[in-house]
């Protein structure tokens, strides 16, 4: 479609814009044969210095599979979640019946999508200052 309005006298930036296209993605694509696809995913790399040899895979896999947990490291295996952390998981309940209670009544100050978007064109005493 370019190529038909530069062919009958158009310039090509302008032509190029008119489909949404830069006119650099345009050249890039000419020269590529028509291939949008870029080519680096083709490209030969060289192996990362860390990678592991055929012969080093199982054995580190071994290791990891073998490494103790850190409820193991800390000699609490038959210990709860809900046990150590009632505070923490309180705290977290709150918080969320917090935000709900929030979000409800600022939900009965809405009338419009507008309105929400421009938060009721008034932030408040805590904002504002």
């Amino acid at each position: 479609m370019i190529d038909q309005a530069h062919g009958e006298g158009a310039r090509l930036h302008p032509a190029c814009a008119e489909v949404g296209l830069s006119l650099r993605t345009y050249q890039r694509w000419r020269i590529e044969g028509r291939n949008p696809r870029r080519r680096s995913p083709q490209a030969v790399r060289p192996a990362p210095a860390n990678k592991l040899s055929p012969e080093q895979t199982p054995s580190a896999l071994t290791a990891v599979v073998a490494a103790p947990t850190v409820a193991t490291q800390r000699g609490c295996e038959g210990e709860s979640f809900v046990g150590d952390n009632t505070l923490v998981l309180l705290l977290a309940v709150a918080y969320l019946a917090v935000m709900l209670v929030i979000g409800v009544w600022a939900n009965t100050r809405m009338k419009s999508a507008r309105e929400f978007l421009v938060a009721g064109q008034s932030l408040g005493f805590f904002v504002s200052r």
